[in-house]
């Protein structure tokens, strides 16, 4: 709640008014709303902030803020209001600035580094994206699954290549999303099907929902077109066949999926038991045969197209300690299996159907990953490509474009470093320490950064001094460690118990201490090893390769290396392999170093 409440604190602060509006208790969700629409305007009204409070005339409000709220009948009456009270505003837009939304004046209190969560700010994340070599694989043309740790940018990379490549009118895009309570339905379903069936119906699902989105899609391109461009008698027929067929393309795609999900419940537990006919009421429940008559009307659409792209992200929305994790890898497993029937079928040319350059990039939690790789009957074959971020002067080039975006053109970014940051701390560059204090990702330096810089403006510093940086470093230790938490979620469920009992111990630690600490937190001994092995995969924990030289490598070729490089130096000095807490948890946990 408090990394919230400082969004909400500091989007309060950087406006030059705000207008609040309440709703109805006759809407939908109307006290969650106007609970927050509560808190921000008593944030504005706080900060001095001209603040306008709105809402429709049979909304009842607090007697705390009644005398302050202007009620409407209709929606015209609304907009006069909001429009004479903006204009005794006297609002004068920020000249010089490229960006609306992110404002880093010449004083230390603006001094903001844009959001750690790329949603926040999809609207403005074109300023300052720093594109990397995974960057070039999302845009390239070929099928991909992008594999990384929460925050390493999956959604950023996801976000801008969709930008990118709607930039150009010979592409379609496709964004595919799903959210955690449809998996969640059809999981419930799946379970009570035989596994054949199961594994049949999860494929021929995705096959029918990458189809239809596809088809939404083109038929909002057509339709986003300006009124004098007629259509064509291809495009006629395509949005005839889908209006004249019970399939909810037009539908978003969560409405879909819940669509699927009923028509898959109506084929029948029994009936689906039965091989060959539960397939037959599958493929009718799915509209199997309309299908394949969409893809010809399709491939008749799209041919001039340079290419078809679907980006699907999202996909760790489901994953959480209460699900069923061997059924949640079936299911995406039979999505990566879909993905390449579809783009087979899509490759094809024949009489009655055109090819169409068809590709599609996943973007997956790396730790879900390993889990599906565990499960799968044979290694996934879809190109990998791993969002790491190795290079730290490319993890402090997010932090200086985003500086930079708010700046005059041509400002040198060593300007961020020399004048709002103190020189060094304990005889390291600035910089440098703050790169060797947090994970090396995205998310996580951007949070450190906004962190040190808002204890400077508490502290009504004129620069980011020592102390605010080690004040800062402690809100984002407690971050970083509450993050592990959530995306540990699908593992251990008791890592939080085995982290807390590192709270007071030493930095370094030989890895009998280490299992010790475990077998404390209530882990079984025949476990131990898994756990300790699980520290090390999320970057709690960094292995010894060298004399006092420690590696926090993720799973992969590179944690293989290591592993061997610490196996023969504990060999070369007859003892006990060291590793070393990570510095992004030894804050909160107050762990000496």
């Amino acid at each position: 709640m408090n990394v919230y409440l400082a969004w909400y604190a500091s989007k309060a602060y950087e406006c030059t008014c705000t207008v609040v509006h309440f709703e109805a208790m006759r809407r939908e969700l109307a006290p969650l709303h106007n609970s927050r629409a509560a808190l921000i305007a008593g944030l504005s009204f706080g900060m001095g902030r001209p603040t306008l409070l709105l809402a429709e005339d049979d909304y009842s409000p607090p007697i705390d803020y009644e005398d302050h709220l202007k009620v409407y009948s209709s929606a015209r009456e609304c907009q006069a209001v909001i429009e004479g009270w903006l204009a005794e505003q006297h609002l004068v837009p920020t000249a010089g600035v490229r960006s609306q939304r992110l404002k880093l004046a010449t004083e230390l209190r603006n001094l903001r580094f844009g959001e750690n969560v790329a949603e926040n700010e999809s609207d403005v994340l074109s300023e300052y994206f720093v594109e990397t070599a995974s960057f070039d694989d999302v845009l390239s043309i070929r099928d991909a699954l992008f594999v990384g740790r929460k925050g390493t940018g999956k959604t950023a990379n996801m976000l801008q290549a969709a930008a990118r490549l709607q930039g150009d009118v010979r592409n379609l895009v496709v964004v595919i999303k799903p959210a955690s309570y449809e998996f969640a339905s059809l999981l419930a379903l799946l379970g009570e099907m035989s596994i054949s069936m199961r594994q049949y119906a999860i494929e021929s699902m995705w096959r029918f929902l990458l189809h239809s989105e596809i088809a939404n899609s083109a038929i909002d391109a057509i339709e986003a077109r300006q009124s004098y461009i007629p259509l064509n008698e291809e495009e006629r027929d395509l949005i005839g066949f889908v209006d004249e067929n019970d399939f909810g393309v037009r539908d978003s795609f969560g409405i879909r999926f819940e669509k699927t999900v009923r028509a898959l419940s109506s084929v029948g537990v029994d009936r689906a038991s039965l091989e060959g006919e539960g397939r037959d009421l599958v493929n009718e429940a799915l509209h199997t045969q309309a299908i394949a008559r969409l893809r010809t009307l399709l491939g008749r659409v799209l041919k001039g197209r340079r290419r078809v792209a679907i980006l699907i992200d999202n996909l760790d929305k489901g994953w959480d300690r209460a699900a069923d994790l061997d059924e949640l890898s079936q299911l995406l497993l039979g999505l990566l299996g879909a993905i390449g029937r579809v783009s087979n079928d899509f490759a094809r040319e024949d009489s009655s159907r055109d090819r169409i350059t068809l590709t599609v990039a996943t973007f997956l939690r790396s730790d879900i990953f390993a889990h599906l790789q565990r499960v799968a009957r044979e290694p996934d074959k879809l190109p990998l490509s791993r969002l790491e971020w190795h290079d730290p002067e490319i993890l402090v080039r997010i932090i200086e474009e985003r500086f930079l975006a708010a700046r005059p053109e041509g400002t040198d970014p060593d300007e961020l470093w020399s004048r709002y940051f103190c020189s060094e701390v304990d005889g390291v560059p600035t910089k440098d320490y703050l790169l060797s204090r947090c994970l090396h990702r995205p998310r996580d330096i951007i949070y450190l950064c906004n962190s040190v810089a808002t204890e400077a403006v508490n502290r009504r510093n004129n620069q980011i001094e020592v102390d605010d940086i080690r004040a800062g470093l402690v809100t984002y230790s407690r971050f970083a460690y509450e993050a592990l938490l959530v995306e540990n979620g699908i593992t251990i469920s008791e890592l939080d118990a085995v982290l807390l009992e590192f709270a007071g111990e030493p930095s370094l630690l030989d890895e009998d201490r280490v299992r010790t600490l475990i077998g404390i937190a209530g882990i079984s001994e025949d476990r131990t090893d898994v756990v300790l092995q699980r520290l090390k995969a999320v970057s709690f924990l960094g292995i010894e390769v060298a004399d006092d030289e420690f590696e926090f490598s993720e799973l992969g070729p590179d944690s293989d290396k290591s592993r061997v490089l610490a196996r023969k130096l504990a060999t070369k000095r007859n003892a006990t392999p060291r590793v070393s807490v990570h510095h992004a948890f030894r804050p909160y946990l107050e762990i000496t170093d």
